[in-house]
């Protein structure tokens, strides 16, 4: 369905700072796509699992040893979670964007 949605904003947004912001939006889209495939797949369920074992083990460490490292390395843990089980929520958010979008000049 998102195809579709970038094929009609080409359509309908024919200048060049449009068409690129169309061609990052589908970019950002492939990627999402791909990464909420994986997500949504046994070896995603397993890197999930495997990252939530990380970001534990980071937490322990940084209460057993009060290390600075053991911050960033919580840090990087937490926001890859984070991008790994939004993938599907942002993929959704621009196809509700291109569809608004869409919508105002197909009925215009």
């Amino acid at each position: 369905m998102i195809t579709n949605l970038i094929n009609k904003a080409r359509e309908i947004f024919s200048q060049k700072e449009d068409q690129e912001i169309i061609r990052q939006t589908e970019a950002q889209a492939e990627d999402l796509s791909a990464l909420t495939r994986i997500m949504d797949s046994k070896d995603g369920e397993v890197l999930i699992d495997w990252l939530k074992g990380e970001i534990k083990s980071t937490i322990d460490n940084l209460i057993k040893t009060r290390e600075d490292k053991y911050i960033s390395d919580l840090d990087s843990s937490l926001k890859l979670f984070n991008k790994l089980t939004s993938s599907k929520d942002d993929l959704k958010a621009i196809e509700n964007m291109l569809s608004e979008e869409v919508k105002k000049y197909v009925q215009e």
